[in-house]
C-alpha cells in the first residue's frame, strides 16, 4: 500500500490523526509529500473541523515543498 492511498483512506475516514502521523513517518524515511498528499490532508483537517491546522499545512505545501495549490486544495480549504 502507497503512503498516498494510506493517506487518503485515513482522511476520509476522518482520522486526521492517523493521517498527519503516516505523512511524518513518511517523511523520517525521507520520502516527500505529492500535492495528492497534501489534498487528503488538507480534507482530513476540513473534515474534523481544524482550520488552522489545514492553513498551516497549506502554508508549508507552498513555502516548504514548493507545491502549487490547485482548485482541489483550495476547495479543501
Amino acid at each position: 500500500v502507497s503512503w498516498a492511498a494510506m493517506i487518503a483512506g485515513y482522511a476520509r475516514c476522518d482520522n486526521y490523526r492517523l493521517a498527519v502521523q503516516s505523512l511524518e513517518d513518511m517523511q523520517c524515511q525521507g520520502l516527500k509529500p505529492v500535492d495528492a498528499i497534501f489534498r487528503s490532508i488538507l480534507a482530513a483537517c476540513s473534515h474534523v473541523g481544524l482550520v488552522d491546522e489545514g492553513c498551516q499545512f497549506f502554508k508549508s505545501m507552498i513555502e516548504d515543498h514548493g507545491i502549487t495549490p490547485d482548485i482541489g486544495h483550495y476547495n479543501c480549504m
